[in-house]
């Protein structure tokens, strides 16, 4: 048996694995230790004896999501316990027998509303985020496995969960409020996200010590169809009819108000390639008209500077200010309901507009998210360079070069935005684009 040590950070990160597993006890607090196996994982353990002289071992979790610091001060709540007569260890093992997959991703999103689940970018879950996932759990997890025990599902459970969810199985229509309803689908992509989700929710149980392995691991997921749909000049041309169409077309006062945003900040993406979460979010303090930017306090990367060209600011500067937000939906129902659907409008419309000899319209396939992709693609024909592409688009770029890049908006790069969204606008309202670059900047101007 080795000698005891204090362990520190240094020292556990320090440690060679073997051909056999070892344990390493702290100096500091009888009973902790660290486990060493020859994968190289190193998990923190407490040793004790029960007021009965049993010899328990209680696993705390793994190095390094959980730190020396926090191993000793967790290892010190259990060793109160015990003195106390308890037994966590016993506890653990009765609770992780009688946990169900249900209840494990109820333990899952408590941690998560907590700030605790963190993202790729090392940051906690947005509402948002947090939303999608409960209604993964909820309408496909919990239907198919929130049964069964948790540490009892294996592979064969979960191959047979995405082929159910693959195949529609969970596919339903629910009721969200008085007169709203949710589609959900079930479908491949479906499918692979929520697998995705799943296998998290099981690596946090056994990072929790719940769990002894996850069983998603190695589960193969169906292959991403990529549908980077781009729009054409014709596209672009059909958008604006049917926005223009609808724009006019509304007479209800306080409704023409409202559902004249939504189709504002439908424009708005095309023009910009932002998120649809970057037009929901937008507030009016985020807009530096003078300096050509915009100074995102929430984006899906963060806090953003991006710059924006002159024909956005033209539109954005003949909105109504009805709230902090740029485009408001309407107070208590009111209004255009969400950009999805709206968007299901303005496509009808487009396909109204401009019949053709097959029954899809010109934007039957055309995506919110389309006008991003498309943005880019345009970006890249006028010759912008992928750094400044995504800068434009709020994009995180690796290299350190790329970094300084990001940080900063210059002159160069807002003149870059604005010459894609002039061509978008002028495309939009079947203009030549060199015809259409006074008028854009003048009426910017005039507003």
């Amino acid at each position: 048996m080795a000698k005891p040590v204090k362990l520190t950070e240094r020292f556990v990160e320090g440690l060679q694995p073997g051909e056999t597993a070892r344990f390493y006890w702290d100096a500091e607090l009888k009973g902790l230790g660290v486990r060493l196996f020859p994968s190289g994982t190193r998990k923190f353990v407490l040793q004790y004896r029960t007021t009965g002289g049993q010899q328990r071992r209680l696993g705390l979790g793994s190095f390094p999501a959980l730190t020396c610091e926090r191993a000793r001060k967790l290892a010190k709540t259990h060793i109160g316990a015990i003195i106390e007569g308890g037994d966590p260890a016993a506890a653990k093992s009765a609770y992780r027998a009688a946990l169900t997959v249900s209840e494990l991703c109820d333990g899952y999103m408590e941690a998560a509303n907590n700030g605790l689940i963190l993202g790729r970018r090392g940051l906690a879950k947005k509402d948002t985020t947090l939303a999608t996932d409960r209604g993964r759990i909820d309408r496909h997890i919990k239907p198919v496995l929130g049964n069964l025990k948790a540490e009892d599902v294996r592979r064969p459970q979960i191959e047979a969960f995405k082929t159910a969810v693959a195949t529609g199985k969970t596919a339903k229509i629910e009721r969200t409020k008085a007169r709203g309803r949710a589609v959900v689908t079930g479908g491949k992509g479906t499918a692979t996200r929520t697998l995705g989700l799943l296998g998290g929710i099981f690596t946090w149980g056994v990072s929790q010590g719940i769990l002894a392995t996850n069983p998603v691991l190695g589960v193969k997921r169906f292959a991403g169809q990529a549908r980077k749909q781009m729009l054409t000049l014709e596209q672009y041309r059909a958008l604006g009819d049917a926005l223009v169409f609808l724009e006019a077309g509304r007479t209800s006062k306080d409704k023409a108000r409202y559902h004249a945003l939504g189709l504002a900040a439908i424009r708005y993406l095309a023009l910009t390639g932002g998120r649809r979460g970057d037009a929901v979010d937008l507030r009016w303090d985020w807009i530096d008209a003078r300096n050509g930017t915009l100074r995102l306090g929430d984006s899906k990367t963060g806090e953003s500077v991006r710059p924006i060209g002159q024909a956005a600011l033209a539109l954005l500067a003949g909105l109504p200010r009805i709230a902090n937000h740029v485009f408001a939906s309407g107070p208590d129902g009111e209004g255009y309901q969400g950009l999805p659907k709206l968007w299901a409008v303005v496509q009808a419309e487009a396909r109204r507009q401009h019949p053709s000899d097959n029954i899809e319209g010109p934007l039957d396939h055309i995506t919110l998210h389309s006008f991003r992709h498309s943005f880019a693609s345009h970006a890249d024909e006028l010759g912008c360079s992928v750094p400044t592409i995504a800068a434009m688009l709020g994009q995180k770029v690796g290299g350190v070069t790329a970094g300084y890049i990001l940080k900063r908006v210059d002159r160069p790069l807002i003149a870059s935005a604005d010459r894609v969204a002039r061509l978008i606008d002028c495309a939009m309202r079947g203009i030549d684009e060199s015809a259409g670059i006074h008028d854009i900047t003048e009426t910017a101007a005039a507003r």
